[in-house]
């Protein structure tokens, strides 16, 4: 679990030092079971498998954003769901006051708290 916890860590730190022209935002879900890359113009949703073993991550560029003070919502559809996106103070991350709602066409909802970083 340890060593694949690293090459996360490595695999971020890799992705944000390509991208060092647009800043980025890295959030993950509890557990680390969903990784959130939130840019200006585009949101990519993954999983820490997905990143270490190179595959595609499912990125959408479509994407309404809504600033509100410090913080913004990005609003997204990939697959028939739709993800919202929440965060409170883009300057100051919170457990509690940042969160992604996943609301399916049937109207089930899950929403994740965030842990996010730049």
């Amino acid at each position: 679990m340890k060593t694949l916890r690293n090459l996360f860590s490595l695999c971020l730190f890799l992705t944000s030092t390509m991208a060092m022209a647009a800043p980025q935002i890295i959030c993950t879900t509890p557990r680390e079971s969903k990784v959130v890359l939130i840019k200006d113009t585009s949101v990519a949703l993954s999983t820490p498998e997905k990143l270490i073993n190179q595959r595609t991550v499912a990125s959408v560029s479509s994407v309404r954003t809504k600033l509100q003070g410090k913080g913004f919502t990005k609003i997204i559809f990939l697959d028939g769901i739709k993800h919202t996106i929440h965060i409170e103070n883009q300057n100051d991350f919170s457990d509690v006051n940042d969160y992604m709602v996943m609301r399916s066409q049937e109207g089930h909802e899950i929403t994740y708290p965030l842990t996010c970083n730049k």
